[in-house]
């Protein structure tokens, strides 16, 4: 992933982020707030707004793969409706600093 596609998220969080001292967790930490972001991001589609307006089932989620370990992680972001939605992206952001 390019760092320069991670910056907006990286501005937004800097403040958490300047506080992890290891580069590569710091990186890590990164490349997940960017999955949050890009499912809050999914979910304000009209596409999607459209589907749950018309109260269709549709779920967005959030996972993110390692490549050095061959695993998917699921980063406990799972956005259903368009209830919440800036609650859901809070608390999956939260979880993502003090889980680590």
């Amino acid at each position: 992933m390019n760092a320069d596609n991670l910056r907006p998220v990286k501005e937004n969080f800097q403040r958490n982020l300047f506080e992890i001292k290891d580069d590569a967790s710091r990186f890590n930490r990164l490349c997940e707030l960017n999955v949050v972001e890009q499912v809050f991001n999914v979910c304000n589609t009209d596409i999607i707004q459209n589907a749950w307006r018309r109260k269709q089932q549709l779920s967005v989620h959030g996972w993110i793969y390692d490549i050095k370990d061959g695993l998917l992680q699921d980063l406990d972001v799972c956005i259903s409706n368009s209830n919440n939605l800036e609650k859901a992206r809070d608390a999956a952001t939260s979880k993502i600093f003090t889980e680590k």
